[in-house]
């Protein structure tokens, strides 16, 4: 039995905070399509198989809070994949486009995607929080509504979306509880201690 708990299968039905980041810290995201196009190969990797909640790309690292779906559809008979695998080939499939764009070599994430099991909604809301609040902590910008590359103005949006809105909402206790949560977390500005696990 595999007892590394960054290579272990996720299990069907739990909710994972999943983050990586450049090797050697260095940027994953060089230009502004370069998100749209990480999106775009997560969804077609892994939209079938987990459902997303938060998320934040950051010039080098990104965040997920995901749960990997009770039950995935079998086609044609075949068992489904391992998820591990999935974002495994998410990630080779997207370094190897930034690596032919920016005419690099090797590696661009570091090997085995951390992820953390997230069993109480205490640990949910703080990690959609934290999630929402690294580009403020990175001091990429002052307010979290101001990044482009996170779910937040996205689950606040009426506009269509794959993100699970209204269970968002439910955890929180209602869609203003989501912001007033979120606010609280900007104004203290110490992230790190909203971060319950």
């Amino acid at each position: 039995m595999n007892t590394n708990k960054n290579t272990q299968e996720l299990i069907p039905g739990y909710y994972y905070h999943i983050f990586n980041r450049g090797i050697s810290k260095e940027k994953i995201f060089f230009r502004n399509e370069n998100y749209f196009y990480f999106l775009r190969k997560y969804n077609k990797y892994l939209y079938d198989f987990v459902e997303t909640y938060s998320y934040c790309l950051i010039p080098n690292h990104f965040h997920l809070l995901i749960r990997r779906r009770d039950s995935i559809f079998l086609k044609d008979g075949i068992s489904p994949p391992d998820i591990s695998e999935q974002f495994r080939k998410f990630l080779i499939s997207y370094a190897m486009s930034i690596n032919k764009q920016e005419h690099r070599k090797g590696s661009l994430f570091i090997k085995n995607f951390k992820r953390k099991i997230i069993l109480n909604d205490n640990y949910i809301r703080s990690a959609i929080s934290y999630i929402h609040h690294n580009p403020v902590h990175h001091k990429i910008c002052k307010k979290i509504e101001d990044y482009k590359w996170s779910s937040y103005s996205g689950i606040l949006s009426d506009k269509p979306t794959k993100l699970p809105r209204e269970k968002i909402f439910e955890w929180f206790g209602s869609k203003q509880e989501f912001v007033d949560f979120h606010k609280r977390v900007q104004d203290d500005k110490n992230y790190d201690s909203f971060y319950i696990e």
